[in-house]
């Protein structure tokens, strides 16, 4: 069976005519609960600032606890099947299978195909064979067949009764007078899809000493960063530089649980990993990790022919042409390389349009420019997305031969339409976690609470001379269908 995800609880299963309730188990409608029924900023330049703001164009989808959620996804009700083998009533392979009128025997591992059903292959404009019995013979089922033809002399070459050669159901014709049956239903049942949330902390603890410390500046204790709008901003004591780093690399390590993190449960449904407490730590996949591995290209020198096929290869049978509408996340270097790609493509034309992109007069000409879309063939629609964190030399070490970091130069394909009005990419919350718990446990000196006095003594946690300052954030991602997302990386180590 076709895995589209290392995350794929259960594989689609066919079967044919009638349905009853173990069929009913296998579409997940029966003794199961899913969560999807329906198939379905602080920083400039912060690792997390563009993935968060995209993020943050889809509603979140709430789970009522912290557990595994499950969503189902369909595949196509018709489907095609490799011939396993072929023969005569004698068991014999026939030279000319199907000729004068003559009946055969295919085998398949699948009953799919019933009596009156005619087959065929890509050569179905010349040879349809059509279902006169059906019996089973070991694991397989053997089905006899002959020609659906006018043409006494036609039969079946050996290249399209290859081991392996793919048929499908074309439809069931029948006679015109007291037809007694025809074909009936091919049914499919759903891919059931899994992941869950997960968990990430960070303490800081703060001397009683060091709350005060810079707030006559004395200290040198003055910070220049950014505040939400881009704006400059003094930080004039050291607690708003504490504050100030703690909520930047929380909203970092938030970014990265949402692109890198890893699921960790084993082959016999455990999470080993434990932490202080001896208690499992559960993780659930990260955008990155849910992506079909059939959608990830190793590419060093990619075109936009290439971009193009990769395109359709997530749009055709997927997407209607009004709705193939994509967004590329990369790195600064692989902007770079989308603009020349799409400037050399356009050169031709760009004459016609020189006065968009060609500005002054005299000696003071300016040339610029830079393309960021593209509308290719087919409803197709790419728009680029910067990725910080692909240029973060943190995580990303090799250099690539053409400058910059190899990690620059990925590209990060993500269809951003909707499947029955919702989004193919969700943040995923639990129910009243939506929003990040802070806690402080206060200490003979805080912030947080007015200073104590032999009179008037402060409530504390502790006796020790400061405070401790904690976060947690509880979230995951949800790619509905994995098919849909692909990546384009550089085949460099």
């Amino acid at each position: 069976m076709q895995r589209i995800s290392p995350f794929q609880l259960t594989d689609a299963v066919q079967w044919s005519g009638l349905t009853t309730e173990n069929h009913l188990g296998y579409m997940g409608m029966q003794n199961r609960e899913l969560v999807s029924p329906i198939i379905d900023s602080i920083m400039e330049e912060n690792l997390g600032k563009d993935f968060d703001d995209f993020m943050r164009q889809f509603p979140v989808f709430t789970i009522k606890d912290d557990t595994e959620f499950e969503w189902l996804l369909a595949g196509p009700d018709i489907k095609n099947y490799p011939l396993v083998t072929y023969y005569d009533a004698s068991g014999a392979t026939p030279a000319k299978p199907g000729i004068n009128g003559t009946s055969f025997f295919m085998e398949f591992s699948v009953r799919m195909f019933e009596v009156t059903d005619a087959i065929a292959t890509d050569s179905k404009e010349i040879y349809q064979l059509q279902i006169k019995s059906v019996a089973p013979v070991g694991t397989n089922w053997k089905y006899e067949v002959e020609l659906l033809t006018g043409d006494n002399t036609l039969f079946v070459p050996a290249t399209e009764l290859v081991v392996g050669k793919r048929f499908a159901k074309l439809y069931s014709p029948v006679e015109q007078t007291l037809s007694q049956r025809g074909g009936t239903v091919q049914h499919n049942s759903y891919f059931k899809m899994y992941n869950r949330c997960s968990s990430i902390r960070m303490n800081v603890e703060v001397p009683g000493n060091m709350i005060r410390k810079g707030e006559d500046n004395a200290m040198g204790c003055a910070f220049m960063v950014k505040d939400e709008n881009n704006k400059p901003k003094q930080m004039k004591t050291w607690l708003g530089k504490l504050d100030f780093d703690f909520r930047s690399q929380f909203k970092r390590q938030k970014a990265y649980l949402g692109m890198y993190a890893i699921h960790n449960k084993n082959s016999q449904g455990l999470y080993t990993n434990k932490g202080e407490s001896g208690f499992e730590i559960k993780m659930g996949a990260g955008l990155y990790q849910q992506i079909s591995p059939s959608n990830i290209h190793y590419l060093n020198n990619y075109t936009l022919d290439q971009l193009q096929d990769i395109l359709m290869s997530l749009s055709v049978g997927k997407l209607p042409q009004d709705q193939r509408k994509f967004v590329i996340g990369t790195g600064e270097y692989g902007w770079v390389r989308f603009h020349k790609l799409v400037e050399a493509r356009g050169m031709p034309f760009s004459a016609n349009n020189a006065g968009n992109r060609i500005t002054g007069s005299g000696n003071n000409l300016r040339f610029g420019g830079q393309f960021t879309s593209v509308g290719f063939l087919n409803g197709i629609e790419v728009t680029l997305m910067k990725l910080p964190f692909l240029d973060d030399p943190t995580l990303n070490t090799t250099q690539h031969p053409d400058g910059g970091l190899v990690s620059s130069y990925e590209m990060l394909i993500m269809d951003i339409g909707t499947t029955g009005g919702k989004p193919n990419i969700q943040r995923v919350a639990v129910e009243g976690e939506e929003v990040d718990t802070y806690a402080y446990v206060n200490g003979l000196r805080s912030a947080y609470v007015p200073r104590g006095t032999q009179d008037a003594p402060a409530q504390a946690a502790n006796l020790k001379d400061g405070y401790q300052l904690g976060g947690m954030h509880i979230s995951g991602i949800k790619v509905n269908n994995p098919t849909k997302i692909a990546r384009i990386l550089p085949n460099f180590v």
